[in-house]
C-alpha cells in the first residue's frame, strides 16, 4: 500500500467538507473584521477614560460641601422615615401573626384531613389486597381440587384394569366370573374426613384384593380349567377311549373290549369332574375375599370423590368467611375515622388561640426596643457624616495619580489580551490550514504517472474526496484588516484551501452550468469517480452512471472497469427514460433495505453501521448524472428526490451536473436538492458556491487525468476489484464456546445460528414453533446452498447431543456433499445416503415414515401431542428432533413412475404429520420449475423459505407472486 492509502485510515476525518470550508473562511473573515474593530476600540476607550477622569476629579472636589449638607439633611429625613417604617413594620407583623394563626389553623385542619385520607387510602388498599388474596386462595384451592380429581381418574382406570385381570384369571370358573361381575359398591361406615386418608384406604383395599387374586393364581386348577374347560376335557376323554380299543387290537392286544373302554371313560370323567368341583371348593373363599375387597374399594373410591368435593366446598367457604370478616373490620374502622378527625379539630382550635395571645405580647415588647435603638443610631450617624466629609476631601486628591496609572495599565492590558487572542486564532487557523493542505496532498496527490503506476488498493475508505481548491485574499475577503504592527497576518494575507466532499454528512454534489462550463463539470465528475476509486478498498464503492445527452460518451473512459468487474459501474452507462427510472428505483430499494434491515434506530449513518459490521459492511453507492434533468420523467424526478433526502444516511450519494437551461420536471423542487447537496455554479465569471461569488475567494475545480494516464489506472483498479464482492464469515462466529457443546435443548424448538445479520446480530435457523416446521431452500449452482447445509448440520451437531437432534441426509449430487459425515461417523446421522439412487432415497423416506408411526404410537399411549407433552407424561425414551435433509429433491420426480409417486405420498405425509412428532423436512433445489416436481399443496406447508441467488421465475416460486426480491441477490 502506498503512502496516501496508509494515511487515509487516520487523517481523512480532518478534512472539512465544502460547508465546513466556507464556515472556516467565514470565521476567518469575521475574525479579521472583529480584531480591526477591537483595535480601534482600544485606542478610543483609552482617550475617553483619561478625559472622563479629569472631569470627574473637578466635579468631586466641588461637591464635597454640598454632599455634607445634603447628607445631614438626608440623615434626619432617614431617621424619621426609619421610625415610621418601624411602626409600620410591627403593625404589619401583628397582622402577619394573626394571618399566620389562620394559616396554621388551615394547615392543621388540612393535615387532619390528609391523615384521614391516607388512612382511608390504606383501608381501600387493604380491601384490594384482601380481594386479591381471596382470589389467589380460591384459584389455588381450585387447582388443588382439579389435581386431586385427575389423580382419582388415574386410580379409577387402574381399578378397572385390575378387575379385568381378575375376570380373565377366573375364566375357567364361569360361576366365579359371574360373582365377580355382580359385585356391588359397599361403603364402609367409618369413612375418614380427609380425602387423602380415604384414598389411602382405597389403595389398601385394592392391595388386599390383589393379594386374594394372587392366592387364586397360586392354585393350578383355575389355570388348568382356564385354558382347558371342563367340556373340552370330557370331549378329549371320549376321543381317547374311542381310539384306544382299535389301537390296542391293531397292536395285538385283543383282550380289551368296549365295555372296558366305557368303564375307563366313566372313571376318568368322574376324576375330571371331581377335580373341577374340588377347585371350586378350594378357591371359593379367596374369590369371596376378592369380591368383598373389590366392593369395599369401589365404595371407598366413590366416598373419596364425595369427601374431596365436600372438603373443597368447605375450603372455599373458609376463604369467603375470612374475606368477609376482614372487610367488616375495615368498614368499621372507616366509619370511626370521621369521629376521630372532629375531635382533633377541636383540640387544634384551643391550642392555636393560646399561641396567638403569646405571639402578640412578644410583638409589643420588640416594638419598644426597636424605637430605643433607632434614636441611639441617629445621633451616631450624624457624627460619622461630618467625619467622612473631611476624609473624602483628602482621598480625592490622593487617588488622582493612582487612577491615571490604572488607566494606563488597563490600556496596556487590553492590548496584551488582543495580541494574545490574535496570535492564538491566527496560529490556530494557520495550523488548521496547514493540516488540511498536508492531508489533502497526501490523500489526493496530482495525477502523476509514477504515483498511478505504484498505486495499491487501500484497506479503508478515506471518507472524503477532493474536487478543487479555494484561493483566498484576506483583505478582499474581510474588507478591513488590523492596521497595527502588533497584529500581523503571519503569512495569511493570501492562501489556498482544498475543496472536499466528506462522507456521510456532505457527500453529494450538484454542479450547475448554463451556456458554458459543461465540459468542465463532466470532467469534475470523472475526476471524482477516479479519486473515490483510488481511496477506497476494492468492492466498497458502486457507481450508477446516467448520461442521457452524450449516450455514455461523458463517462466512456470508466467503461474500462467493466472489463474486469462490471458491478463497479452497474454493468453499463444508462441513457434512456425507462432505464433511468429503473436504476433510480433500484437505488430506492437499496435505501429501503439498508434503512429497515440495518440502520433502523440503532445507527445514525451507514458509516457507524459499517464500523460495527466489519466483514459484512455495506457498499457506498454513487449516482453520477450528466445533463440533469434531460430524460428525467416526473417519476424519475420523484425517485431522485427520495435518494437525495434519504440516501446519504444509507450510503447513497449523488454527483450531478445540472443544465440550468433545461426546464425542471413537474413537482421537482430545486431548493430541496440544494438542501442535501454541495452546490456549485460555473459561469463565465468563474466558479462560485450557491447563488453569488464570495468576495476575495476564487474557486478552481480539479480536472481528470489525461486518458493515457487514466486508462491504465482504471485497468489496475478493475484488476484489484475482481471477486471483491465475495464476503466470508468465519464458521467460528456461530459455533458455541467449548463449555456450551451439546448444551442446547430442542424440546420446544430447533434453533441454531447459521450466519450474521446486521452489524452485530446472528441469523438463526429455527423450526418447531407455530407453522415454522419445514423449510425450502432454492438457489443457483454456486449460490451457497451446500455451504448453508454444512453450516446447519455442523452447528447443530456442536450445539445438540444425538439425544436432541438426529439427521437423515440424502444427496442426489452423486453423494459427494454428505459423504464426509458417513466417513467420520457423525453420531447424529441416522442415515447418510452417499449414493444418488432414487430407490435408496425412497427407502430413506420409508424409514422416516416408520419412525413417524412409531412415535405416534408412543405418544398415543401416553396421551401426548408433542415432544414436550411426551416428556411431561413420563416418557423415558429420548425423542430427538429429526431433520430430514434432501439436496436436489426434484430428482425424485424426474420420471413419472412408482418412485416419484411413492416419494410424493411419503413426503406429503411426513410434512403434514411430522410437526407433532418432532420430524422436520428441509428440501434443497437449484430450481423449483419444471414439468415434474413436488405437489404445490405439499410445498405450501413449508413456510420457512430461504432464497439464494436465483432467477426471477424461481424467485416468485419460492416466495410468492408479489415478492421477486431474490432476483436482486448477487
Amino acid at each position: 500500500m502506498n503512502a496516501s492509502s496508509t494515511k487515509s485510515a487516520t487523517t481523512a476525518n480532518s478534512l472539512p467538507g465544502v460547508p465546513a470550508t466556507l464556515a472556516l473562511l467565514g470565521g476567518f473573515r469575521d475574525t479579521l473584521r472583529s480584531f480591526s474593530e477591537r483595535e480601534a476600540g482600544v485606542e478610543r476607550e483609552h482617550l475617553v477614560q483619561s478625559a472622563r477622569l479629569r472631569k470627574q476629579l473637578e466635579q468631586e472636589t466641588g461637591s464635597v460641601a454640598e454632599s455634607l449638607s445634603a447628607a445631614l439633611q438626608e440623615i434626619k429625613t432617614g431617621h424619621l422615615s426609619d421610625k415610621s417604617a418601624l411602626e409600620r413594620h410591627f403593625d404589619l407583623r401583628k397582622v402577619h401573626i394573626k394571618k399566620a394563626q389562620e394559616n396554621c389553623r388551615a394547615a392543621a385542619f388540612q393535615l387532619i384531613e390528609e391523615q384521614e385520607g391516607r388512612r382511608k387510602f390504606e383501608i381501600q388498599r387493604e380491601q384490594l389486597e384482601a380481594t386479591r388474596k381471596r382470589d389467589g386462595d380460591d384459584l389455588a384451592e381450585r387447582k388443588r381440587f382439579d389435581a386431586f380429581t385427575a389423580g382419582l381418574t388415574v386410580e379409577r382406570d387402574a381399578l378397572a384394569e385390575f378387575e379385568g385381570r381378575a375376570i380373565a384369571t377366573l375364566a375357567g370358573y364361569p360361576v366365579f366370573q359371574r360373582q365377580l361381575q355382580a359385585a356391588t359398591v359397599r361403603t364402609p361406615p367409618d369413612v375418614p374426613s380427609e380425602e387423602e386418608q380415604v384414598l389411602a384406604r382405597f389403595r389398601a383395599a385394592v392391595g388386599e384384593a390383589g393379594k386374594s387374586l394372587q392366592r387364586i393364581r397360586k392354585s393350578f386348577l383355575p389355570l388348568l380349567f382356564k385354558y382347558l374347560p371342563l367340556w373340552l376335557l370330557i370331549l378329549l376323554l371320549i376321543l381317547v377311549n374311542a381310539a384306544l380299543v382299535p389301537a390296542l387290537r391293531h397292536w395285538g392286544i385283543g383282550s380289551l373290549t368296549w365295555t372296558h373302554a366305557a368303564i375307563a371313560f366313566a372313571a376318568s370323567t368322574i376324576l375330571v369332574v371331581g377335580l373341577y368341583f374340588l377347585g371350586r371348593r378350594v378357591d371359593a373363599p379367596a374369590v369371596r375375599d376378592l369380591v368383598a375387597h373389590l366392593e369395599t374399594a369401589r365404595g371407598l373410591f366413590d366416598a373419596c370423590g364425595e369427601v374431596s368435593v365436600r372438603n373443597h366446598e368447605a375450603a372455599m367457604g373458609r376463604i369467603t368467611a375470612d374475606f368477609d370478616a376482614l372487610m367488616d373490620r375495615l368498614n368499621r374502622e372507616w366509619k370511626q375515622l370521621g369521629t376521630r378527625s372532629a375531635s382533633q379539630r377541636v383540640e387544634c382550635e384551643v391550642d392555636l388561640k393560646a399561641r396567638l395571645s403569646r405571639a402578640l405580647a412578644r410583638n409589643g415588647a420588640m416594638r419598644q426596643k426597636g424605637l430605643d435603638r433607632l434614636e441611639k443610631t441617629f445621633q451616631t450617624t450624624l457624627d460619622q457624616a461630618r467625619s467622612q466629609a473631611g476624609s473624602r476631601r483628602h482621598s480625592i486628591e490622593s487617588t488622582q495619580g493612582g487612577q491615571q496609572q490604572e488607566i494606563e495599565r488597563q490600556y496596556q492590558s487590553r492590548w496584551a489580551t488582543l495580541e494574545n487572542e490574535w496570535t492564538s486564532r491566527i496560529q490556530s487557523l494557520a495550523s488548521r490550514l496547514s493540516e488540511v493542505s498536508s492531508v489533502s496532498a497526501g490523500l489526493f496527490p496530482e495525477w502523476r504517472s509514477d504515483w498511478m503506476t505504484d498505486w495499491a488498493a487501500p484497506r479503508t475508505f478515506a471518507g472524503a474526496v477532493r474536487f478543487g481548491e479555494a484561493s483566498v485574499n484576506a483583505a478582499a475577503l474581510a474588507g478591513a484588516v488590523p492596521k497595527s504592527a502588533r497584529l500581523p497576518l503571519a503569512g495569511l494575507s493570501e492562501f489556498r484551501i482544498p475543496l472536499c466532499l466528506t462522507f456521510p454528512g456532505e457527500g453529494s454534489l450538484v454542479i450547475e452550468t448554463g451556456d458554458a462550463g459543461r465540459e468542465q463539470a463532466v470532467g469534475v465528475l470523472n475526476n471524482l469517480v477516479l479519486r473515490l476509486l483510488s481511496t477506497a478498498p476494492p468492492g466498497r464503492l458502486q457507481f450508477t452512471l446516467l448520461d442521457p445527452v452524450e449516450l455514455g460518451q461523458s463517462f466512456a473512459g470508466l467503461m474500462h472497469l467493466a472489463d474486469h468487474e462490471d458491478r463497479l459501474i452497474n454493468s453499463r452507462i444508462w441513457t434512456q427514460v425507462g432505464q433511468i427510472e429503473e436504476q433510480l428505483a433500484r437505488l430506492n430499494e437499496h435505501i429501503e433495505k439498508v434503512a429497515q434491515m440495518y440502520l433502523r434506530n440503532e445507527y445514525a449513518t451507514i458509516a457507524e453501521y459499517n464500523e460495527q459490521a466489519g466483514r459484512i459492511a455495506e457498499k457506498y453507492h454513487f449516482l453520477v448524472i450528466a445533463d440533469f434533468p434531460v430524460n428525467f420523467s416526473d417519476l424519475a424526478a420523484r425517485r431522485l428526490q427520495s435518494i437525495l433526502a434519504s440516501g446519504p444516511r444509507c450510503g447513497v450519494f449523488t454527483l450531478i451536473h445540472q443544465d440550468t437551461r433545461r426546464p425542471m420536471p413537474a413537482d421537482f423542487v430545486p431548493a430541496e436538492m440544494h438542501k442535501h447537496c454541495v452546490r456549485l455554479r460555473i459561469g463565465r465569471s468563474g466558479v462560485f458556491p450557491g447563488d453569488e461569488p464570495i468576495e476575495g475567494v476564487t474557486l478552481s475545480l480539479d480536472p481528470p487525468p489525461a486518458p493515457e494516464l487514466a486508462t491504465p489506472f482504471l485497468h489496475a483498479i478493475g484488476r484489484a476489484s475482481i471477486d471483491s464482492n465475495r464476503v466470508e464469515v468465519p464458521f467460528a462466529d456461530v459455533i458455541p464456546p467449548a463449555d456450551k457443546f451439546w448444551s442446547l435443548d430442542t424440546t420446544t424448538e430447533l434453533r441454531v445460528p447459521v450466519g450474521r445479520t446486521g452489524a452485530t446480530k446472528l441469523q438463526y435457523f429455527a423450526l418447531g414453533k407455530g407453522t415454522r416446521q419445514h423449510a425450502l431452500v432454492a438457489g443457483k449452482t454456486g449460490s451457497g446452498k451446500s455451504t448453508l447445509f454444512h453450516v446447519l448440520i455442523s452447528n447443530l451437531a456442536l450445539w445438540c447431543s444425538p439425544e436432541q437432534v438426529e439427521f437423515y441426509l440424502v444427496d442426489f449430487k452423486k453423494g459427494v456433499e454428505f459423504k464426509c459425515y458417513a466417513t467420520h461417523r457423525l453420531p447424529h446421522a441416522r442415515v447418510v445416503a452417499i449414493e444418488s439412487d432414487r430407490e435408496f432415497g425412497l427407502s430413506v423416506l420409508e424409514r422416516v415414515d416408520e419412525e413417524l408411526k412409531r412415535r405416534g404410537e408412543m405418544f398415543r399411549k401416553l396421551g401426548a401431542q408433542d415432544i414436550a407433552g411426551y416428556q411431561r407424561a413420563g416418557g423415558r425414551e429420548p425423542i430427538p428432533r429429526t431433520l430430514l435433509l434432501i439436496d436436489e429433491f426434484q430428482e425424485f420426480f424426474t420420471e413419472d413412475d412408482r418412485v416419484s409417486q411413492g416419494a410424493a405420498l411419503l413426503l406429503d405425509r411426513i410434512v403434514r404429520q411430522g410437526r407433532a412428532f418432532g420430524i422436520h423436512v428441509l428440501l434443497g433445489s437449484q430450481t423449483l420449475g419444471g414439468a415434474y416436481s413436488l405437489a404445490r399443496a405439499t410445498l405450501g406447508q413449508m413456510v420457512v423459505r430461504i432464497a439464494l441467488q436465483c432467477n426471477e421465475a424461481d424467485a416468485y416460486l419460492i416466495m410468492d407472486e408479489e415478492n421477486p426480491a431474490p432476483r436482486l441477490l448477487t
